[in-house]
């Protein structure tokens, strides 16, 4: 009997791990000669699935000598770098450099589509700058 109990958990289980929406469950209960069989029936819903972040969003990094933004959105990102000169702010942004390209699943090209520069995962994107590795987060 308790191996029959066993196997029957083991089902019920299995069936609320795969989300089965309703179960029924077999339980034997013996107490001296007798025996009762009930059966239990109770609702469950499937369990959630967590969706991956969106990719599409603003991101940025700041250091003393460089601020970079990028925008994902779609299948595009467009950029932009200001490179800290020492001479003010208003001098830097008046220098920005602006960049954008193309976005392929979570990597990010060049505007030709055939250079990689990066990828992107929902919470941060890594990029370089001056040879060195950048993430910038959301």
């Amino acid at each position: 009997m308790r191996k029959r109990v066993l196997i029957l958990s083991t089902i019920a289980v299995s069936l609320f791990v795969l989300g089965g929406c309703k179960k029924e469950t077999e339980v034997t209960v013996q107490s001296g000669s007798n025996d009762t069989t009930e059966i239990a029936t109770e609702a469950t819903e499937a369990p959630q699935t967590q969706e991956a972040p969106s990719n599409e969003g603003t991101y940025t990094y700041e250091d003393s000598s460089a601020s970079l933004e990028i925008t994902v959105s779609g299948s595009a990102w467009t950029g932009k770098t200001v490179i800290k000169s020492g001479f003010g702010a208003e001098n830097d942004a008046a220098n920005a450099e602006y960049q954008n390209g193309i976005v392929k699943g979570t990597d990010l090209y060049d505007d030709s589509g055939y250079a990689k520069i990066g990828y992107v995962n929902g919470s941060s994107l890594t990029t370089s700058m001056g040879g060195n590795r950048v993430t910038l987060r959301k």
